[in-house]
């Protein structure tokens, strides 16, 4: 996605877990936006108040003209393909708005890993390897998390 049709801009601050996964979200995507943390930028809070009843709430994007206040991926990949329909990679559901965004493969290795030991957790357990299967529980838990943080590392905007 070109950085000019339309311009996307999106209003950020430092420590907003919103502002994080909206950014991450749209990196996903593609979609290449200007970022502007309204800490550094006094007059990017002044027009972030403006739009969001004074307050300072983040993020806020820009899509062209159109200006939304703390709004989901799947809403701003909608707005960026009404005003230039064919531009995503992604496919964006007209029925429910929703973003069918593609999975990384650590993602899928993850969930891959999550499944696989619980099936192996509850053969254990038909077995009577109580303890063997709760083992094989905390191992799944440790390596779901361990995995997800390291997901989130490589995909940190």
């Amino acid at each position: 996605m070109s950085n000019c049709d339309p311009p996307i801009t999106v209003f950020w601050r430092p420590g907003c877990g919103f502002c994080s996964r909206l950014r991450r979200g749209l990196k996903r995507a593609g979609v290449v936006t200007s970022d502007v943390n309204i800490w550094e930028h006094p007059d990017a809070a002044a027009a972030v108040r403006l739009v969001a009843d004074g307050n300072e709430t983040v993020p806020t994007v820009t899509v062209g003209t159109v200006v939304m206040v703390n709004p989901s991926v799947s809403r701003v990949l909608a707005e960026i393909e009404s005003q230039a329909p064919g531009k995503l990679r992604v496919a964006v559901s007209p029925v429910v708005g929703v973003s069918v965004l593609p999975r990384s493969r650590l993602e899928i290795l993850q969930w891959s890993l999550v499944i696989v030991l619980l099936f192996l957790s509850f053969v254990a357990e038909a077995y009577g390897q109580t303890t063997l299967s709760w083992v094989i529980d905390g191992l799944n838990v440790a390596l779901y998390f361990v995995l997800k943080k390291f997901r989130h590392l490589r995909e940190r905007v």
